[in-house]
C-alpha cells in the first residue's frame, strides 16, 4: 500500500503450501483406514423378476422382500436370506475372520460380504439402508465423536493454550518493537503460526479413533470411545454362562440303556418326543444333529403330547407311555447323575429305558480369557441362571474367584451394585435378554455376537464374532492406547514448550514455523496410527496365506 518495505508473498504461500500438505496427509491416512475396514457398497443390485429375467436397479429402489442375484466374486449389496444357490462368503467385515463360510437356502447373508465362488439368489430383509453394515457405520462414528473426559480436558487445555499463545505473540510484538534485531511484525507472525494447538487437540480423538478402527477390524465394534479408558481400572468381570462361555447348544455325548430299548430305538423315540419343543436341549435330539453324529432314526408319530415347560415331554408312541426330561419329572430317585454332564431321562409305562448324557460346548478362547484375567489382577465372576451342578463345575474348572448358580437378573443386579458400593469397576459379559439390565448397569458391558437386539443396544461393546479372545483384545488395545495417547501429549507439550520460545526469539522464521506446525499435527496422527497398523498388517497376512492355500 505504501510501495516500500518488504513483500512477504512467499512466506504466505509457503504457509498455505505446507498446512494444504499436512491436511491433506492426514486426510488421506484416514480414509485408507477407512476404506479398510468399511466396504465400499455398490450402489446397483440385480433384482430378480417374476419371470427370472434380471435386471439392474439403484439400491434405493429396492423394497423389503426383493430377489436379487449375487455373482461370483461381487459384493453383497444388501442384508438378505439365500433363496437358492450355494457359495462361499468371507464376511470379514463383520467377524474379523478371513476365511470363507459356505452360504446355503435359509442362510443370512450381510450386506458388504465378498461372494466368492457361486452365484447366490437372495431375497432382501428390510430397507438397504437399514442393513447390518449401515448400523455398525453409525455405531462407529458415534463412537468417534464421542469426547471421553480425557478428551474433554485436551479440549480445555487448548482454549487456554490459545489464549497464552496471543499473549505471548503480543508480547513478543511489544519486546521488537523497542529491541532491534528481528521483525516485530515477523516475529509475532512466526510465533503464531509454530504454535500448534490442534496437536493437543489431535492427541486423544486420533488415538481413540484408530483403536477403534484397530478393534473394528478384528470384530469388536465399540459404541462409546470412552470404554476404552475406563477398561483401565476394571476391578471385576463378571460372565454369563450359556450362550456367553458356552455355546448353548447342548450335544448328545453318550446313551446308557436301562430297559429292552436299543440305542436307535430310544433315540427316535426321543427325538420324536423332543420335535415340538424348542429348547436347547431339545435341539441335541433333532434329527439333523443326531443324523450329523451318524445315527438312523426311525419317523415315529407320538400322540397326546404334553409339554411342561422346564419339566419335560410325555406322550403315548404305539400304544406306549413315555416320559423324557428331568429325573423327577419321569419319577425316578436318585440314579447318580454326572456333575460334569447333563443327563436326561427317558421312561417307558413309567420304567427307566434310557439315560442321555449332554454337554454344552466350551468356547474357544475361555480358558484362555479366564487366565489373562487372572494375570492382570481382575477377579473374574460367574453368575449364571443355571441352577445346576453344572455352574459349579464349570467355575472350578476355568478358575472363576467367585460363581453363583440359580441368579435371576435382579439377584446380577444387584451382585454389581453391591460391588460398585465396595469401590470396584464392573465389567459385564452376556448375551441374554436377562442380561440387559445388568449391561446397563456395568461400567464397561461386552454383548456377544449372539445376543439378544435389547442386550446389543444396551452394551458398550458388541462383538461380531464369539470368540472371548477379543475381551483379552480389548484390555491389551485399551492399555496400547493409553500409552500412545500419552506420548502424543507429552510430544504436543514438548514441541509447543521448545517452539514457542524459540519463535518468541525470533530464531524461527514464519515459512519454518509453517512446517513445524505441519510436522507437529503430522506426527501426532501417524503415532496414533501405529494402534491399526498391526491389525492391518494381520489382515493382508491372513489373506496372503488364504490366497496361497487356494
Amino acid at each position: 500500500v505504501s510501495g516500500e518495505g518488504h513483500v512477504y508473498f512467499d512466506t504466505v504461500s509457503m504457509f498455505c503450501f505446507f498446512l494444504l500438505l499436512s491436511r491433506y496427509l492426514q486426510n488421506a491416512v484416514q480414509l485408507r483406514r477407512e476404506s479398510s475396514i468399511r466396504p465400499l457398497l455398490p450402489l446397483t443390485a440385480r433384482k430378480v423378476a417374476p419371470d427370472g429375467a434380471n435386471q439392474w436397479v439403484a439400491l434405493s429402489a429396492l423394497q423389503d422382500g426383493d430377489e436379487l442375484l449375487v455373482q461370483p466374486g461381487e459384493l453383497v449389496p444388501v442384508d438378505g436370506v439365500v433363496v437358492s444357490g450355494q457359495s462361499s462368503v468371507e464376511d470379514s467385515a463383520f467377524t474379523g475372520e478371513f476365511m470363507p463360510r459356505s452360504k446355503v437356502p435359509g442362510d443370512t447373508v450381510l450386506a458388504g460380504s465378498h461372494n466368492i465362488d457361486g452365484s447366490l439368489c437372495l431375497r432382501l430383509q428390510g430397507h438397504p439402508e437399514q442393513s447390518s453394515l449401515s448400523q455398525i457405520d453409525q455405531l462407529l462414528d458415534s463412537a468417534r465423536l464421542a469426547k471421553p473426559p480425557i478428551a474433554e480436558l485436551a479440549d480445555r487445555i487448548s482454549g487456554y493454550f490459545t489464549l497464552f499463545v496471543l499473549f505471548c505473540a503480543a508480547a513478543a510484538y511489544t519486546y521488537w518493537s523497542f529491541n532491534p534485531g528481528h521483525s516485530a511484525f515477523l516475529t509475532a507472525l512466526a510465533v503464531l503460526v509454530v504454535s500448534c494447538p490442534c496437536a493437543l487437540s489431535l492427541a486423544t480423538p486420533s488415538s481413540y479413533s484408530a483403536a477403534v478402527s484397530g478393534l473394528r477390524r478384528r470384530g469388536a465394534l465399540v459404541a462409546n470411545a470412552a470404554v476404552l479408558e475406563n477398561l483401565a481400572g476394571i476391578s471385576h468381570v463378571i460372565f454369563d454362562k450359556t450362550g456367553t462361555l458356552t455355546e448353548g447348544r447342548p450335544r448328545l455325548l453318550k446313551v446308557e440303556l436301562a430297559g429292552e430299548l436299543d440305542e436307535c430305538q430310544a433315540l427316535s423315540i426321543a427325538a420324536a418326543l423332543e420335535a415340538p419343543s424348542s429348547h436347547p436341549i431339545a435341539q441335541a435330539f433333532s434329527v439333523d444333529a443326531l443324523g450329523a453324529a451318524g445315527y438312523t432314526l426311525t419317523a415315529l408319530a407320538p400322540s397326546q403330547l404334553d409339554l411342561q415347560a422346564g419339566q419335560g415331554i410325555s406322550a403315548v408312541i404305539n400304544g406306549d407311555s413315555y416320559k423324557i426330561g428331568r429325573r423327577e419329572f419321569c419319577g425316578f430317585a436318585e440314579q447318580g447323575d454326572s456333575d460334569e454332564l447333563m443327563t436326561v431321562y427317558l421312561a417307558k409305562n413309567g420304567k427307566l429305558a434310557a439315560r442321555f448324557f449332554l454337554e454344552d460346548t466350551l468356547r474357544e478362547g475361555a480358558a484362555q480369557a479366564l487366565a489373562f484375567l487372572k494375570q492382570r489382577g481382575v477377579r473374574s465372576v460367574l453368575l449364571s441362571g443355571d441352577s445346576s451342578d453344572q455352574v459349579a463345575v464349570l467355575a472350578n474348572a476355568l478358575g472363576f474367584d467367585e460363581y453363583q448358580a440359580g441368579c435371576t437378573a435382579a439377584d446380577k443386579l444387584a451382585r454389581i451394585s453391591s460391588l460398585q458400593a465396595m469401590g470396584g469397576t464392573v465389567l459385564m459379559v452376556g448375551d441374554g435378554v436377562n442380561d440387559a439390565p445388568v449391561i446397563a448397569a456395568a461400567d464397561v458391558s461386552v454383548a456377544m455376537a449372539g445376543a439378544s437386539d435389547l442386550t446389543r443396544s444396551c452394551a458398550d461393546v458388541a462383538l461380531l464374532s464369539d470368540r472371548l479372545s477379543l475381551i483379552e483384545l480389548l484390555f491389551t488395545k485399551s492399555a496400547k492406547m493409553g500409552r500412545i495417547l500419552r506420548q502424543n501429549i507429552f510430544w504436543a507439550l514438548l514441541y509447543n514448550g521448545t517452539a514457542l520460545p524459540a519463535a518468541a526469539a525470533g530464531l524461527v522464521p514464519p515459512w519454518l514455523a509453517a512446517i513445524g506446525m505441519s510436522l507437529s499435527s503430522l506426527v501426532v496422527v501417524l503415532n496414533a496410527l501405529r494402534l491399526d497398523r498391526q491389525e492391518q498388517q494381520r489382515s493382508l497376512n491372513t489373506q496372503h496365506v488364504e490366497l496361497a492355500s487356494v
